[in-house]
């Protein structure tokens, strides 16, 4: 009876995002984004020996987790033994790599996914949802026999938190990458699962020029190997101490940057915003960009220090950003905020952002989808995104 139930259930979420697939957002009117200045310019090195798409268009490969993500809304988290009831139910796709491409894709940028699904009704939802974002999905694995990943979120609307139970699937393995994986890409991101794999792909995307993101919100294993093969990391405030040891966030991302190759580490504050941490020569501060006389000044406020590393005594640089204003009322749900900030830093790092700008993207990304449930319903368009932003073209 429980799986009868359950089936019938799985079919009319089924049914209900499905149709909900083939009426996508309405487009409004085009705004075209101002040119971009800034009286900060940093020089991050995106050049690199492969042959992918061109400057304008970049190409963008994530590897890592997607699923469905079942969201239960509630007035307070419950008690152990508790019986309580939601006060409203979603069916979503969800998972890290799914949300920061699908946000990607939704800017403009050409994203595409390497993930792995099962070959059942989520599978087929998944990938589903992914296309009709406009993502490439030739890359995703449908492998027989595994169940799909998905994920329970509980949202308690009163503090504002999310709480998530994740049933994964099948890792991807070493076997399955292949350097094919890699033709005409631009730009590599990684969420931090499936190590082995996302070593080995790391590893072949060096010796192509391709630089590397990884999202490093906590440890997992040969997570050590992996970090030193990435060009940028983005973090909470917890793991740049909880992984190299530090006494605080600052001293982590130092220490994160002496470990490999890593040239920015992107830090996210929750509320009180965002950060980022680099060499002088990887953030190189003041000056003009493309010529322009004109200065835009930035819509949030910047603030800028230097932090000396203790290991090394050496002055690394650092930038704070503010969050994107947003009222307590508009704060719908958490899931997926940062994913959706990385999103705006990996544009603007494939479209040569100033730094500062960079993080006011992915601000103002992450804020959009905090006033809509789940991980991708307030994830912006391109065409409602605002001038003062300053997307490319």
């Amino acid at each position: 009876m429980r799986q009868s139930l359950s089936l019938l259930l799985l079919h009319v979420a089924f049914l209900s995002f499905s149709e909900a697939l083939h009426h996508p957002l309405s487009s409004g009117p085009s705004t075209t984004p101002l040119r971009r200045s800034c009286t900060r310019t940093a020089t991050v090195p995106m050049a690199s020996t492969h042959s992918g798409s061109s400057d304008t268009h970049p190409k963008v490969l994530g590897m890592g987790v997607t699923g469905i993500d079942l969201l239960a809304y509630v007035d307070a988290y419950p008690a152990p033994d508790a019986k309580i009831r939601t006060s409203d139910f979603k069916v979503q796709g969800g998972g890290n790599a799914g949300n920061t491409l699908t946000a990607l894709s939704r800017l403009g940028v050409h994203a595409e996914i390497f993930t792995k699904v099962g070959d059942d009704a989520y599978g087929k939802m998944i990938i589903d949802e992914l296309a009709a974002d406009g993502l490439d999905t030739r890359r995703v694995i449908r492998k027989a026999g595994i169940s799909s990943p998905f994920t329970y979120v509980i949202v308690d609307t009163a503090s504002q938190t999310r709480t998530c139970l994740h049933t994964p699937s099948e890792d991807m393995t070493e076997e399955e990458v292949l350097p094919s994986l890699l033709d005409g890409v631009d730009f590599l991101h990684l969420d931090g699962r499936n190590t082995l794999a996302a070593i080995k792909l790391a590893r072949l995307s060096r010796e192509r020029g391709i630089p590397v993101m990884l999202d490093a919100e906590k440890d997992r294993p040969h997570l050590k190997e992996l970090v030193p093969l990435c060009d940028f990391l983005v973090t909470n405030t917890a793991f740049p101490k909880t992984f190299t040891g530090a006494r605080s966030t600052e001293e982590g991302m130092a220490a994160l940057l002496s470990l490999g190759k890593a040239r920015l580490i992107f830090t996210t504050l929750g509320a009180d915003g965002s950060m980022v941490m680099g060499r002088s020569e990887d953030m190189l501060l003041g000056g003009k960009r493309d010529g322009e006389d004109r200065i835009w000044p930035m819509p949030l406020g910047m603030q800028e220090s230097t932090y000396t590393c203790p290991s090394e005594a050496t002055d690394l640089v650092v930038i704070k950003c503010k969050a994107w204003p947003l009222e307590p009322k508009e704060v719908v749900d958490t899931t997926g905020a940062g994913d959706a900030f990385i999103a705006g830093i990996i544009y603007g790092l494939t479209h040569s952002l100033p730094i500062p700008r960079m993080l006011v993207l992915g601000g103002y990304v992450a804020a959009q989808k905090l006033k809509k449930p789940g991980a991708r319903a307030g994830l912006p368009r391109r065409e409602f995104v605002p001038r003062e932003v300053g997307l490319v073209g």
